[in-house]
């Protein structure tokens, strides 16, 4: 798991006699901030959700997202995938594991829940009463899953698009958490891997094209 780290204020002294305080002293901005200002910006944005057909994945208002690397996962949060107990599929069939954090997920009733992030898949779970393992409580494959706008910076909402559309009713997550860095985290790492997925399935869309010529 990610961990934010604190940054502390610098003073600079300024002699208000000298030509040198008509100049603008820059700092490189750190990693925490850099991630904060690219969510305002998109949080200016508005957002449109489209219902995406079998074959395409359609992803509105969402740009190329940020690279960002998980190779720092704890030895914890690396064996924890293989502690779900009670999942109906082989988790190993969805991808590497990304992170994982504890939210207070809405859907209807607020429970606290770990939830796990896949490349393919976004996996509910309950923590057993030893702690130890987990109980599995749901999931949203990425093909699945779009985001949704949130009036909170400590909200982040999922939709499962798919079955939203078959039972005719919106089908949505809400993950509240106390850290408006983890609602970021979370948000820039479900995009990248929303962006993945909307590049293969267009790639795959265009070689068929052209096998059909």
């Amino acid at each position: 798991m990610e961990n934010t780290n604190t940054t502390a204020t610098v003073f600079h002294d300024v002699d208000l006699t000298s030509d040198e305080h008509n100049k603008c002293v820059t700092r490189k901005p750190s990693i925490t901030q850099r991630i904060k200002n690219r969510f305002r910006g998109k949080s200016q944005r508005r957002h449109h959700t489209v219902a995406a057909t079998d074959k395409e994945m359609i992803i509105a208002s969402i740009s190329s997202p940020v690279c960002l690397n998980y190779s720092t996962q704890s030895d914890e949060a690396l064996e924890s995938k293989y502690s779900i107990l009670s999942c109906p599929f082989d988790i190993k069939g969805y991808g590497e594991f990304l992170m994982m954090d504890e939210f207070k997920v809405k859907h209807p009733k607020k429970l606290s829940l770990m939830v796990f992030l896949y490349e393919g898949i976004m996996i509910f779970t309950s923590r057993t009463p030893n702690g130890e393992s987990y109980y599995f409580k749901g999931s949203i494959r990425m093909e699945d899953l779009c985001l949704c706008p949130a009036e909170k910076k400590t909200v982040l909402v999922v939709k499962d698009h798919t079955n939203s559309k078959r039972f005719h009713k919106e089908i949505s997550f809400e993950l509240h958490t106390l850290s408006e860095y983890i609602q970021v985290k979370w948000r820039l790492a479900i995009e990248k891997c929303l962006w993945k997925q909307f590049v293969k399935v267009r790639q795959e869309s265009q070689g068929s094209q052209r096998h059909s010529q």
